[in-house]
């Protein structure tokens, strides 16, 4: 995106299920890159809960929740 200066990274996605239902956990980090140097803005991670259908799968949840010292 043009002008943007943010960006965020997922990183150690974890993926536990059966053929039906699954429940997954990954790290966020949320950079902004218009400082010099560039700063962490916030470090998070993303819960969820997705189920399979007819169209492939769909997230029924994601909670999000801030982990480490950076905050924003």
């Amino acid at each position: 995106m043009k002008g943007a200066t943010r960006q965020h990274w997922n990183t150690n996605l974890m993926i536990t299920g059966d053929s039906k239902t699954a429940k997954g956990s990954v790290y966020l980090m949320l950079v902004d890159l218009g400082t010099k140097p560039a700063s962490i803005m916030t470090m998070a991670m993303y819960d969820d809960e997705l189920v399979k259908t007819p169209q492939g799968w769909r997230f029924t949840k994601r909670q999000t929740k801030r982990v480490g010292p950076a905050g924003g």
